[in-house]
């Protein structure tokens, strides 16, 4: 349906641009009203239920361990069933499809950068669907052929940090799921923490606001449970492949995160995540000097 109504929207702008207007029906409805649809449909919840979520605050994952509180993390995420998860990814697909016949790059980013930072500053509540969603929309929608000079202009300061507590908060729950073993492959925990993974390989501006969030949630944290967390996504960043060239390139914050984990109070020596945290870095950080 997406698909279809795009393609008919297209083709009536083209047939608007090359034939007497005068003569020519005109476009039921206008550019912004079509994209404001397509960001209805890409969050999948509607704006009095996400108001009532926030308020509420019900339906977040319960268990403290692959949790962070709201007073560590701006974004808190509600979980939902694999087969719901799913249904709305590939709807999430077809709407970034559409978006991207609309216009050029720059034009789709500039809309959707605003309204995906308004929606992240008005809504601390949101379904797993939709925080899939708005990461998958900027994955795909971000220009991909800017000039490095312009690189760090692309996504607001606003954007920038609600993104970086958005993908720390996708990446404490799911890192921990994926080491419990309590998942299979196509679960949405595997399916979200392999996107923001994907977004951190594509999108340079994001890791100093990323390593800045994650060192100031441990150093605000009281409880061993928070540092562990933040710890074990650090570990599962250093050792993925595809992020060498930014370990590289982010080597100084990423060190001085791996020392803010390994110096607070709560850190202690004979546990076995701060001695994977070290074995990591040591390799990871080492040959990169």
């Amino acid at each position: 349906m997406l698909h279809i109504l795009g393609a008919r929207y297209i083709r009536t702008i083209n047939t608007c641009q090359h034939i007497d207007t005068s003569d020519s029906s005109p476009i039921p409805f206008k550019t912004q009203d079509f994209v404001r649809y397509l960001f209805s449909v890409l969050i999948g919840v509607s704006q009095s239920d996400l108001q009532q979520l926030t308020a509420q605050r019900s339906g977040l994952i319960q268990t403290e361990i692959t949790a962070l509180p709201p007073s560590l993390c701006s974004i808190q995420i509600q979980t939902q069933s694999c087969e719901s998860f799913n249904r709305h990814a590939l709807i999430t697909k077809a709407v970034c499809e559409c978006l991207t016949m609309l216009s050029t790059d720059h034009q789709v980013w500039q809309v959707m950068e605003s309204a995906l930072a308004k929606l992240m500053v008005q809504h601390s509540n949101l379904p797993v669907s939709a925080v899939y969603a708005m990461l998958y929309c900027i994955k795909h929608l971000y220009p991909s052929n800017v000039r490095s000079v312009l690189s760090n202009q692309l996504m607001s300061d606003i954007l920038r940090h609600t993104l970086s507590m958005c993908c720390l908060a996708a990446l404490f729950h799911t890192t921990q799921v994926y080491r419990s073993g309590c998942y299979d492959d196509n679960s949405w925990e595997v399916k979200l923490m392999d996107l923001v993974i994907e977004l951190l390989t594509r999108i340079d501006e994001l890791w100093p606001t990323f390593t800045h969030s994650a060192k100031s949630i441990v150093k605000h944290s009281e409880e061993s449970d928070h540092v562990r967390g933040i710890c074990l996504v650090l570990v599962k960043l250093l050792q993925t492949s595809s992020l060498r060239d930014k370990l590289q390139r982010y080597n100084s914050i990423i060190a001085e995160l791996t020392q803010a984990i390994m110096e607070h109070p709560c850190a202690d020596n004979s546990s076995q995540w701060l001695t994977e945290l070290k074995y990591e870095a040591s390799i990871a950080l080492s040959t990169q000097k």
